[in-house]
């Protein structure tokens, strides 16, 4: 997010829409909600100083920090994006040669070591 497309946004013919769009296209980047805020509050700033702004457009640019802190109705506020879910091994690759799940890091069987702690199923 940049101060030109903020401004850009803010003098379109529905700058509530465009801001929108602009925090939206954020969000689909995986940024979170704070990440956006910690952005957009020093641009809202630097526009509050140097620019006569409406007092709709000012309010469209505080009421857009709200949404994005949750200062405002739960069905109006911006939600972070939904985490990709991490398996126990991530990151860590499984040593060469191995077939065994037991040797990838993170995992744990249970006592007996004949079944892995949450496998269910009969499969090999």
């Amino acid at each position: 997010m940049t101060l030109e497309k903020v401004r850009g946004a803010l003098g379109s013919s529905d700058p509530a829409a465009d801001l929108d769009r602009l925090v939206r296209d954020e969000l689909a980047t995986g940024r979170t909600t704070a990440e956006i805020y910690s952005a957009l509050l020093p641009i809202v700033r630097t526009i509050r100083k140097t620019s006569k702004l409406s007092e709709d457009v000012d309010e469209i640019l505080l009421g857009t920090l709200d949404a994005l802190i949750g200062n405002c109705n739960p069905d109006e506020c911006y939600q972070d994006p939904p985490k990709p879910p991490t398996l126990p091994n991530q990151g860590h690759p499984v040593p060469e040669g191995s077939d065994n799940r037991a040797d990838r890091p993170g995992y744990r069987s249970d006592v007996r070591g004949s079944r892995p702690v949450g496998d269910t199923c009969d499969h090999p």
